[in-house]
């Protein structure tokens, strides 16, 4: 029986009186070690211990392998953020590799080996580029310039209406300014020469993957800089306007008007009236001195 409380004793001893049953050891245990509770006994044994922390006696016990847990089942102390997942692995890029030499395919299986880069499909020529492209829906396809008779080239625009998602780099054994460029309006991603590193292949393929632009200091950019200048020289005292004078550098690329038209995206006809435009102002007879006027004065 609990004695009538009269005001007098100490704080100790109305916490002994007021301990529940079924805890054992009194005041003393607790103060000796961790309550010894059962899982049925997470309730009480959460309210009698923090009502010895309110009155100053201990702070709740933290330790590990002590149940904090409240009446409510919360932890007084816990967030309720979920766990953390753990970061998912990269998938793997696919690649449809389009080269008309089998030795170079067999090379380039060779190169990709452990870079999480995965060919998915081989092909020699451009009918099979586009259709294997249609079926396979590759991230990347890797393409050559000269598939046998065919142009690589011509069929970057086919590969990127069968397959929207894809991006294509070009892998080629011709620096050539007109190739590059011709590259650039039908929509490649970038172009590469086959003397390329196989750090360098493996970063142009992560890059078209992502969608990242090529590097800053490459060929390829360089182009795409000059294809969209429309600065007409301090020297040239000719009255082109900045539309003309990006015609006829693209001319001087070596561009057809098909390409013109697809690079500044405009209509063909639009093309041949700039071109017909700037043939008149410098006295030319057609595109090839066109060409030629151009890269003498700087504009090619």
């Amino acid at each position: 029986m609990i004695p009538k409380d009269n005001g007098k004793r100490s704080v100790h001893m109305r916490l002994q009186a007021a301990e529940p049953a079924g805890l054992g050891g009194g005041l003393g245990a607790a103060r000796q070690g961790p309550w010894p509770c059962t899982v049925s006994d997470t309730a009480p044994c959460y309210s009698f211990s923090m009502r010895l922390a309110e009155q100053g006696c201990f702070p709740p016990m933290r330790s590990a392998g002590i149940d904090h847990t409240g009446p409510d089942g919360n932890h007084p102390h816990k967030s309720h953020m979920p766990p953390r997942s753990p970061p998912s692995r990269p998938s793997l890029i696919r690649v449809l590799v389009a080269d008309d030499h089998e030795v170079v395919r067999q090379g380039l299986a060779s190169v990709f080996k452990d870079s999480g880069i995965r060919i998915v499909g081989e092909v020699a020529n451009a009918v099979e580029v586009v259709r294997v492209s249609r079926k396979l829906q590759p991230d990347v396809v890797l393409l050559d310039v000269r598939l046998g008779s065919d142009d690589g080239l011509d069929a970057i625009k086919k590969i990127r209406d069968a397959s929207p998602g894809s991006r294509v780099v070009m892998l080629s054994a011709f620096d050539s300014l007109t190739y590059i460029a011709r590259a650039v309006s039908a929509g490649a991603h970038d172009y590469l020469l086959k003397t390329a590193s196989r750090a360098e292949l493996i970063e142009a393929i992560t890059n078209a993957s992502m969608g990242t632009p090529p590097p800053r200091a490459g060929e390829f950019r360089r182009i795409v800089g000059s294809m969209a200048n429309k600065t007409v020289p301090d020297d040239i005292d000719v009255p082109l306007t900045p539309r003309e004078t990006q015609v006829l550098r693209l001319v001087a690329m070596g561009l057809s008007n098909r390409e013109i038209a697809d690079a500044l995206h405009i209509s063909i006809e639009t093309v041949k009236e700039h071109v017909q435009n700037l043939l008149r102002k410098l006295s030319l007879g057609d595109r090839t001195q066109a060409a030629v006027w151009a890269i003498r004065h700087g504009i090619g």
